[in-house]
């Protein structure tokens, strides 16, 4: 393993994809971030809707709802209230497309996904075909090389100060 990072141009690929590996966890870290806090404002705002609501009607409720959403429910008042919504159809495991306050990011998630792909994608692919061009570039200054010595042209001379099987490959042609 240890010879092969001798070798420059896998090292260069290596760092390279690495590099981008890492700005691609920190993208993803941030796009989650931030769909967490709108998640976060869109219960918020469900939240003091629901609030404002019911205290417009009962206002003798405030100290009871506020601690409702400042503080955690009991299980008893948690299990009171599923079975009450279980009727309207309104369970845990609803599906996101039928939460009103995540609609908006379930239908948004494909479209999401696809601009953080090809976000990695683009990047990735123009890095590989750069690193490949260089390669190429070096196999065809031998390949040139090796047509002029069969043409009786012995006066090239490959570079040899490089690293890696092309400065090994250098070394041996001349």
């Amino acid at each position: 393993m240890v010879s092969y990072l001798r070798n420059p141009e896998l090292k260069s690929i290596l760092i390279k994809l690495a590099l981008a590996q890492v700005i691609f966890a920190c993208l993803v870290f941030m796009g989650v971030k931030y769909e967490l806090a709108a998640m976060n404002k869109a219960v918020t705002k469900q939240n003091i809707a629901l609030t404002g609501h019911i205290l417009s009607k009962y206002p003798e409720l405030e100290n009871e709802m506020v601690r409702f959403i400042t503080k955690q429910a009991t299980e008893d008042e948690i299990a009171k209230g599923k079975q009450f919504l279980l009727k309207y159809g309104y369970r845990e495991d609803i599906p996101t497309s039928s939460q009103p306050v995540l609609r908006n990011f379930d239908s948004s998630s494909p479209f999401k996904a696809a601009v953080l792909v090809f976000t990695f994608i683009f990047p990735i692919m123009t890095l590989v075909f750069l690193e490949y061009q260089r390669i190429y570039k070096k196999v065809r200054e031998i390949s040139l090389a090796a047509e002029s010595v069969v043409d009786g042209d012995f006066s090239i001379v490959l570079p040899e100060n490089r690293e890696g099987e092309f400065g090994i490959l250098g070394h041996n042609f001349n």
